[in-house]
C-alpha cells in the first residue's frame, strides 16, 4: 500500500478552509465552472501490468471528475474487451465497449484522442500514456511503448514515430495540440523521444529510468487539480513532478526519476528556446566531437575523454547516459547543451540514488566489456530506404549525434563490430 503523501495529509486542512461550518463531509467544488481540463488516461494494461492497473485506476476514483476537469479512461485489461469510461468519483461510468482493440496500434490511440477532445472540449488536453517504455525504438522486439497480449504482442512495441504520426493525425482531425503528453512508463524521457513528439505536445512529463511498479500517484495528483483546476499547462506539468517526488521522497525507492520539459517555446524560460533549439545544441556538440576525432593530432586526447565521460557519466540500462552529465564531463558547465536545456526544463526530481540525473537521457551505448555488447544496437542510425535498415526517429535521421558515436565505436573499439558512418 501506497504511503500518503504530504499533500494528502493536509488535506482535512484544505476541506475545513474550504467548508467552513457546513455539516457536509463531501469535498466542496472547486470554484472555477466551465471544463478547463480533459486529461485523457490510455491505460495499455493488456499484458503482465492488469494488476498493477486496477490499483491506479482505484487511485483515480477516488477522486473522479469534476464540473471542471474531465478523466476519460481508455482501459485495455488482459482478456477483457477495450472499454472506455468517464471516471467518476467512487465509479466508473461506462461509455463505450469497442470490444477487444489492439491498443499497441497508433491507429487505436488517435481514435481515442480524436473521440475524446470532441466530445469533452475543454480550455487545455493533457494525455497521459500508461504501459511499458523503453525509450527509442531499435530492433522490432525491444524499445518503445506499448504491448497487448490479446493481440499477439508480446514482444513487439510501438515505435515513437508511429505514435508521433497518430497523435499528430489526431491533431489534424481536431485542431488541437495537446497540452502535455505525460508518460507513465519506463525510460522515456530520452531525447529521442522528445524530439519525436515535438510538434504533437507542448511539454512532456517522463522519466529517465525503469519506473516503479506503483507507477504515479493518481489520487495525489488528481487531487492538486481537484483544489486547482484553473492550473495553467506548466503548472500541471510541475504538479505532476511534485506528487511524483512526494510518494517517492517518502518511499524505499530511490532510485526514481521525472522530468517535465518544455517541447514548444511557449512555455521556455525565454518565450524563444524549444526541443528543436536543443537537438541543434546536440547536433553541435556532435559536430566538434566528431572533426575532433578526424583530427589526427586530437584524436588520442578526444576517444580518452569520451570513454572517460562515458565510463563515469550517470547511465541508464547500459544504453541511455544523462544528457547534461555527459555534456558537463566533455565540457563543463559552459556547454550550450546544459544552457539550452535549462531555458526548457520546468520541473525535475531525482532520488537520491541518481546523482547525476538531470531529467533528459541519450543514447550512447556502453561496450567497454564484452557483456555490454548485448545491448549495442546497430540500427541507431539513418534510416535507408533501399535496405529497409536503421531507425526512423527524426533525431537520428535529421541531426549528427549517431554518426559521431559510431565513429566513436569505430575508432576506439576496432575490433568489435561496428558501423563506419
Amino acid at each position: 500500500m501506497k504511503k500518503i503523501s504530504l499533500f494528502l495529509l493536509l488535506l482535512p486542512l484544505f476541506l475545513l478552509l474550504s467548508c467552513g461550518s457546513d455539516d457536509d463531509s463531501s469535498p466542496p467544488k472547486p470554484p472555477v465552472t466551465g471544463n478547463r481540463w480533459t486529461i485523457m488516461i490510455y491505460l495499455d494494461a493488456d499484458n503482465d501490468l492488469s494488476s498493477w492497473a486496477m490499483k491506479d485506476v482505484q487511485e483515480m476514483m477516488n477522486v473522479g471528475s469534476t464540473e471542471n476537469v474531465t478523466y476519460i479512461l481508455q482501459l485495455d485489461l488482459r482478456n477483457v474487451p477495450t472499454r472506455r469510461y468517464k471516471v467518476e468519483r467512487d465509479s466508473l461510468t461506462l461509455l463505450e465497449e469497442p470490444g477487444e482493440l489492439n491498443m499497441a496500434q497508433g491507429d487505436t490511440l488517435r481514435d481515442f484522442v480524436v473521440s475524446t477532445v470532441r466530445q469533452y472540449p475543454a480550455e487545455h488536453y493533457a494525455l497521459i500514456a500508461w504501459n511499458h517504455g523503453q525509450g527509442w525504438k531499435g530492433t522490432p522486439m525491444v524499445k518503445s511503448m506499448f504491448n497487448d497480449y490479446d493481440n499477439g504482442q508480446f514482444l513487439f512495441y510501438t515505435s515513437n514515430d508511429e505514435l508521433a504520426r497518430s497523435l499528430a493525425e489526431a491533431q489534424e482531425a481536431t485542431g488541437v495540440k495537446l497540452d502535455i503528453l505525460a508518460i507513465d512508463a519506463c525510460s522515456m524521457s530520452v531525447m529521442e523521444a522528445a524530439y519525436e513528439f515535438r510538434d504533437v505536445a507542448g511539454i512532456m512529463v517522463a522519466s529517465q529510468e525503469l519506473v516503479s511498479a506503483f507507477g504515479w500517484d493518481y489520487e495525489d495528483l488528481f487531487m492538486r487539480l481537484y483544489f486547482f483546476p484553473e492550473m495553467t499547462p506548466a503548472g500541471l506539468a510541475r504538479a505532476m513532478v511534485a506528487s511524483f517526488q512526494g510518494y517517492y521522497s517518502r518511499s524505499p525507492y530511490h532510485n526514481q526519476t521525472i522530468a517535465a520539459i518544455a517541447l514548444d517555446q511557449k512555455y521556455s524560460s525565454d518565450g524563444q528556446t524549444d526541443m528543436t533549439s536543443l537537438a541543434e545544441a546536440v547536433n553541435d556538440l556532435a559536430l566538434r566531437l566528431t572533426a575532433l576525432m578526424d583530427d589526427p593530432s586530437s584524436r588520442a586526447a578526444t576517444l580518452d575523454l569520451l570513454t572517460a565521460a562515458r565510463a563515469h557519466v550517470r547511465g541508464f540500462e547500459y544504453i541511455y547516459v544523462d544528457l547534461i552529465d555527459f555534456c558537463f564531463l566533455l565540457e563543463g558547465r559552459t556547454s550550450s547543451v546544459e544552457q539550452t536545456y535549462n531555458k526548457i526544463l520546468l520541473a525535475e526530481y531525482h532520488g537520491t540514488a541518481q546523482a547525476g540525473a538531470h531529467g533528459l537521457s541519450i543514447v550512447f551505448f556502453d561496450r567497454s566489456i564484452p557483456a555490454y555488447e548485448l545491448v549495442y544496437d546497430p540500427t541507431y542510425r539513418n534510416f535507408d530506404e533501399a535496405s529497409q535498415k536503421g531507425s526512423r526517429i527524426a533525431f537520428i535521421n535529421e541531426f549528427n549525434w549517431d554518426e559521431m558515436m559510431h565513429r566513436y565505436y569505430a575508432l576506439q573499439y576496432p575490433d568489435l563490430p561496428n558501423l563506419t558512418p
